[in-house]
């Protein structure tokens, strides 16, 4: 799920077919569904023995494949590479170039792109092998390597960005989510599962649902069929509460006092 994969992340050489290229609003097979100050996420869909238009991407972004994988990545001026992907499996790239994604292999191929819209320090694995180099933690084997129980394996981190991976194990019924940061939350598998307001279950989510989580504002996902369910996460500086709520053994000065 986690293992390395890349789409061509060298920088963009301005040959007169880049000057061309697309933006990624541009790019009809590239659908946005959900914009803030910090991201822009993509749901991008390629039928079969299709093509999208050579198209931009100006700025690092953090991909994952919704089902498996296999299609041509034609960077604009070099080689086309072969890329091949496992359903959930997450990338980084730096950005700055552009390229065509063609499925000549005959199957169709969906991608959630998350386009980081702040400046990135340079990107480090923390406990997955995402990135080149080894990860900066020393990272047990957890539950989520086995896809059993509940747990949370941090994926890699800018010094402005952290993206891990939750799984929640068979029979989960229901899931409590509260972030320190403001956080993305891309659901990468399970079913019927639902977000609850004032104890009513409300919006669906199926894979691919985007949701963002306000800092410190606790959120609740029904899952009434008890089945194993994932989601990746992002969180992002700088989107702390102004004003840190009370918390036992911490007295927060009140606006006035400040």
């Amino acid at each position: 799920m986690v293992s390395a994969a890349f789409f061509a992340s060298a920088p963009n050489v301005q040959t007169p077919e880049a000057q061309r290229a697309a933006s990624l609003s541009d790019e009809p097979h590239y659908r946005l569904i959900f914009e803030n100050s910090y991201v822009r996420v993509f749901r991008m869909s390629l039928a079969a023995h299709d093509a999208t238009l050579l198209h931009q991407h100006e700025r690092p972004y953090v991909y994952v494949s919704l089902g498996p994988a296999n299609f041509v990545d034609a960077l604009a001026g070099k080689p086309d590479v072969h890329v091949i992907m496992a359903d959930g499996q997450v990338a980084y790239s730096q950005g700055g170039f552009s390229h065509t994604i063609r499925t000549d292999v005959g199957s169709p191929l969906v991608i959630i792109t998350i386009e980081l819209l702040k400046p990135q320090s340079e990107p480090q694995n923390t406990c997955a092998d995402i990135l080149p180099g080894p990860p900066i933690y020393h990272c047990p084997a957890t539950a989520a390597d086995k896809k059993v129980g509940n747990s949370d394996l941090p994926l890699f981190k800018t010094d402005e960005t952290d993206v891990s991976l939750q799984w929640y194990g068979q029979n989960t019924s229901q899931a409590g989510i509260t972030y320190g940061l403001g956080t993305l939350v891309v659901i990468l598998s399970g079913s019927g599962l639902q977000t609850v307001v004032k104890g009513k279950p409300q919006e669906p989510l199926s894979v691919g649902s985007v949701l963002w989580l306000l800092a410190e504002a606790p959120t609740t996902i029904n899952n009434p069929s008890g089945a194993p369910w994932s989601y990746l996460s992002l969180s992002f500086e700088g989107t702390e509460p102004f004003y840190q709520q009370w918390k036992p053994g911490r007295i927060v000065p009140s606006p006035k006092s400040r």
